[in-house]
């Protein structure tokens, strides 16, 4: 779901399935990858930029 969101430039929707890949992680007593975690602040970041991808 993320990857599609992403796709069609909603990048606050893909931060939001990202996170929930992280916190899944986490409930089951994993520890998150550097990816994962980054892939959250991306997708939040080019949210908050207006979806512009430089």
């Amino acid at each position: 779901m993320a990857k599609a969101f992403q796709q069609a430039r909603i990048f606050n929707k893909a931060g939001e399935w990202y996170q929930k890949v992280a916190d899944l992680k986490t409930e089951k007593g994993e520890k998150p990858s550097a990816l994962d975690l980054f892939n959250v602040g991306q997708n939040y970041y080019y949210a908050s930029s207006g979806g512009q991808i430089r």
